[in-house]
């Protein structure tokens, strides 16, 4: 077939009605080298060059340590350069949108227990040798997760640490524990301060785990944290906030953090007012995230609300899981249980079939608010098991855009992102209680929101790290952009062959995507936005 039977084909082959913002998702490409096994992944994309990304996940060598495997692109995945960190383990990413230099945290032993950082500058496709950056004393049991403010002025680091001792005797082990510094490049950076506040009450001196604390920066300044809620069993007997996340946030850089120890936590969202019964230990595959039930945040850049994604039972008296959004309007503060304010992905909502005891699972969500204003969410989901009742769950993993948040318009897309399911456990192999998703907004040259969704899934003997380009054209003048290929004001018919002549030529003017590439990708949006922009050819 020819380019231009694919282009025409695609066009007037198109007979879907036009959405207000299109969603185009690229097939998953995987980041790390053949023969490579990697597991927990994080991505970033740079602000202001949405086809720079980094992919980084825990890469484990044959008879060795693991390290930290990166994968570089400049293209917005169509390649992959990749490198090797002797970081340690359980890495993350971030982009200082100030700067454009990328990060990547991790664990690492530098003599005394410590945390590592490494760099990269904008364009380049390697890493300078990491960082040793002094985080206290005591065993830091997992990812170190790094958060940068809009203008570059802060860095604040969340870690989870073991310490034999503190304030409330020998039996209170972990602490969630923040660091942050106003100078990206100093090292060490300064002393650390624990985030959740003394324990108060009947609690018994217990503290948080804190597995999958997170934090995000305000435009204000303000920090702003997500930690799970759980007890190790041995400790203590009982939950501080009924087994839901719960947040804090800091406005002094992470020196103090509210609510303080005569306050209750935050609820996101309150169990009681909306039946919500946290999750359990059956009530996920081990494989995936060792129930830890990891929750994810995420800002909106425009507003500075603050939004909390985790997963927990579909009702209390369901053993089935379903996917919570919970947002605050007040940066933090509160997270208010109204309709306005918390989405509970329901297994009829997505599937059109009333979920049961053994309804789908979604599990292990990570989330971004882009620019046009959609929530996007990744997730394992296993509503494609034929057989959910045994013991084999296979998992598929879910995009899912969210437009219009919380009003009487919402609306969602989905889009089913693994090409088949898979078994979590048919090599017994840890997928990791992570895996990420990464937004960049529109610039003058790409007229679309760009996501990055990143995740694991089984390979052979092997894991590996997958990702996708997804781009949302949110309409308006980007629509007009995009579709108006002779650049004559005026969307019609002929833009169809003038963009047709170009996909032959492979000329950039049908590089739509601006990835450097002229693919059928490029003719699938131009299909999509063509519809949207002429209400169909």
């Amino acid at each position: 077939m020819s380019k231009q039977q694919i282009v025409l084909g695609l066009i007037f082959a198109s007979s879907a009605p036009a959405l207000a913002q299109t969603v185009i998702v690229s097939p998953q490409r995987k980041v790390n080298p053949p023969g490579a096994d990697w597991y927990e992944c994080s991505v970033a994309v740079r602000i202001g060059q949405p086809s720079e990304v980094v992919v980084a996940a825990i890469h484990v060598p044959a008879l060795a340590d693991p390290e930290v495997g990166y994968g570089i692109t400049l293209n917005g995945g169509t390649s992959f350069i990749n490198g090797i960190l002797a970081l340690g383990v359980d890495p993350g990413v971030v982009a200082d949108p100030a700067t454009g230099r990328m990060w990547i945290s991790a664990l690492k032993n530098c003599g005394n227990s410590r945390i590592g950082v490494a760099s990269k500058e904008p364009g380049g496709l390697v890493f300078g040798a990491p960082c040793c950056i002094y985080a206290g004393t005591g065993l830091f049991i997992d990812k170190p997760l790094m958060a940068i403010s809009p203008d570059g002025s802060n860095h604040v680091m969340m870690y989870l640490m073991r310490k034999d001792t503190c304030e409330s005797g020998p039996t209170c082990s972990h602490g969630v524990y923040a660091t942050s510094t106003d100078d990206d490049a100093g090292c060490p950076w300064p002393t650390t301060a624990r985030v959740q506040p003394p324990s108060s009450g009947n609690q018994g001196g217990c503290r948080w785990s804190g597995w999958g604390s997170t934090p995000v920066v305000l435009s204000t300044g303000r920090i702003v944290a997500v930690t799970h809620d759980h007890f190790e069993v041995n400790e203590c007997q009982g939950l501080y906030n009924g087994g839901l996340p719960w947040v804090v946030f800091s406005d002094d850089g992470g020196l103090t953090w509210l609510p303080d120890s005569s306050e209750h936590l935050v609820r996101s969202p309150d169990a009681q007012l909306t039946g919500i019964s946290p999750s359990q230990d059956a009530d996920a595959p081990f494989w995936i995230d060792r129930n830890k039930c990891a929750p994810a945040i995420a800002v909106d850049r425009a507003t500075d609300n603050v939004y909390v994604a985790f997963y927990a039972r579909s009702s209390p008296s369901q053993s089935n899981t379903d996917i919570y959004i919970s947002r605050s309007p007040n940066e933090g503060e509160s997270f208010p249980p109204d309709t306005a304010n918390l989405v509970q992905f329901t297994d009829f909502m997505l599937t059109g079939v009333p979920g049961d005891g053994i309804g789908p699972d979604q599990v292990m969500p990570s989330i971004t608010i882009d620019d046009c204003g959609g929530v996007s969410l990744v997730f394992y989901d296993n509503r494609h098991d034929p057989d959910r009742g045994d013991q084999n769950p296979y998992y598929d993993v879910y995009f899912v855009r969210i437009s219009n948040y919380g009003t009487g318009n919402q609306s969602i897309q989905q889009f089913r992102l693994t090409p088949q399911s898979f078994l979590p456990t048919q090599q017994g192999a840890f997928l990791g209680d992570y895996h990420h998703l990464a937004s960049a907004p529109p610039t003058p040259t790409v007229p679309m929101v760009t996501l990055y969704p990143a995740y694991i899934t089984p390979d052979g003997l092997n894991r590996s790290s997958y990702r996708h380009r997804i781009q949302v054209v949110c309409g308006g003048e980007s629509l007009l952009a995009l579709s108006d290929v002779d650049r004559d004001g005026v969307v019609q018919e002929k833009d169809v062959h003038a963009f047709e002549e170009a996909y032959q030529l492979g000329d950039c003017a049908a590089d739509l995507d601006r990835d450097d590439e002229v693919s059928e990708f490029d003719a699938q949006i131009f299909t999509e936005v063509y519809s949207a922009a002429a209400d169909g050819p």
